[in-house]
């Protein structure tokens, strides 16, 4: 007997859409879950293969299972566009059990298709209250939602700033002469939060400023300024997608 996922693992890269081993004598679990691409899956005819885990996927439409040892068929609920599929052999006593997966994976899409549904209908609704009188439209919905965020948004970023100028200034009153140290140790935190470079250049560069710092300022007042500064990094880095959105 050949161990099921060491066989896959070595003939098949991650890569590959389809999947053929069939009479290979594969024996135990596998888990195919790695494999993102697949379309088809022929593992038939390797009746001691035990279970098979696949991650959710809308690419595969063919599945073959015969004369396999596989009884847990629950992972065909994430493959929605499951076309044709090959079962296992079963008994009669298996008929019940496998309906009874079936009948609960078809429960399962329905209550999807209603989720979906209720959540068409409260756009719908919403929509109504911000356009009455006019049809339905999801781009236009969605431009008035991004512009009531931006809204929503533009006077937070204000008093964020507001906040952090405040903290500055203090800081630089208790030493005046490490106002230029304070600015070099804000302005890398936000290279930091805006550019993604978490190089280990700076973050040598911010330890070193910190450490200059830290005999005037408390540690807690420098991670306070820190945290300051990514909160309003971010708010900001939100608003101006938000203002490319609407524009």
């Amino acid at each position: 007997m050949v161990n099921a996922q060491e066989y896959i693992n070595q003939n098949f890269p991650k890569h590959v859409q389809e999947i053929v081993a069939i009479n290979k004598n594969l024996e135990g679990d596998l888990d195919l879950s790695d494999y993102p691409n697949l379309t088809n899956v022929d593992i038939g005819n390797n009746s001691q293969l035990r279970s098979l885990k696949l991650a959710s996927s809308t690419r595969i439409t063919w599945m073959s299972l015969y004369n396999t040892g596989i009884n847990n068929l629950s992972f065909l609920a994430e493959l929605p566009n499951i076309q044709t599929i090959s079962l296992p052999r079963i008994g009669e006593h298996d008929y019940a059990y496998f309906a009874q997966v079936i009948r609960e994976i078809c429960q399962e899409k329905n209550r999807e298709l209603e989720k979906l549904s209720q959540e068409n209908q409260q756009f719908r609704v919403f929509t109504q209250l911000l356009f009455p009188n006019r049809p339905y439209n999801l781009l236009e919905f969605q431009l008035e939602i991004a512009r009531l965020k931006y809204q929503e948004l533009a006077p937070q970023v204000r008093n964020k700033k507001i906040e952090l100028e405040q903290l500055v200034t203090n800081a630089k009153n208790k030493e005046v002469s490490f106002a230029t140290i304070i600015d070099l140790f804000l302005g890398t935190q936000k290279q930091i939060v805006e550019q993604g470079n978490n190089s280990d250049f700076v973050q040598g560069q911010l330890i070193a400023y910190q450490n200059v710092l830290q005999t005037k300022l408390t540690q807690e007042e420098l991670q306070t300024l820190l945290n300051k500064q990514t909160e309003l990094c971010q708010l900001e880095n939100h608003l101006a997608n938000l203002q490319l959105r609407i524009s």
